[in-house]
């Protein structure tokens, strides 16, 4: 087994740019990890939802004040007796 070698107390000009891309390219790879993350999360909803939800809002907007409308789904259902 190989055993790593031990970080150098004063490292060289050429381990340092490598040390700068190593983290640089960590970096890059997070903050795209990041940005695909909340773009899925604030744009995974469809246009059709947004509309119809959209649709609803200003029904309600429209109805009488005091009142609101109920949609027949939503409506309790009454046994026939």
């Amino acid at each position: 087994m190989k055993r790593m070698k031990p970080f150098p107390n004063n490292p060289s000009e050429e381990d340092r740019r490598t040390y700068r891309r190593w983290t640089g390219g960590l970096f890059l790879v997070y903050l795209v990890a990041v940005t695909v993350a909340v773009g899925v999360t604030f744009m995974g909803r469809s246009s059709g939802d947004l509309r119809a939800s959209n649709e609803q809002q200003m029904a309600r907007l429209k109805s009488v004040p005091g009142t609101m409308a109920i949609a027949p789904s939503a409506r309790p259902l009454t046994m026939p007796q």
